[in-house]
């Protein structure tokens, strides 16, 4: 018989794996190089075990700090939406905007 703490670990796992790689999506979308690439998947799959570990660090209960990582998720989430906040993006250079209009109009030919 699979133990509980098992399968909170897989899903542990799953859900990790599943932060790295919308980061890695996130990182290509936004045409960045292998370094910043592996930089956002890292920083994405391991944000949200951040206050599991700060509840660890002070004593609190595994399900308490994964509840509160789960509240302020949420909650920034929803904050996010209500005043229409939006993750930074780079602003490139004239120069550089009409490097990379070029490359792709000559990657679509």
């Amino acid at each position: 018989m699979i133990r509980p703490d098992t399968i909170v670990l897989i899903l542990d796992l799953v859900g990790t794996f599943v932060f790295a790689i919308s980061g890695a999506a996130a990182a290509v979308n936004r045409r960045l190089d292998i370094f910043g690439i592996l930089v956002l998947s890292f920083v994405a799959a391991l944000a949200g075990a951040g206050v599991v570990v700060l509840g660890d660090m002070f004593h609190v209960s595994y399900r308490i700090s994964a509840l509160v990582g789960t509240a302020l998720c949420f909650g920034l989430r929803i904050m996010a939406i209500r005043y229409g906040w939006h993750l930074p993006a780079a602003r490139l250079s004239a120069q550089r905007r009409a490097e990379t209009s070029a490359a792709d109009d000559e990657r679509a030919r």
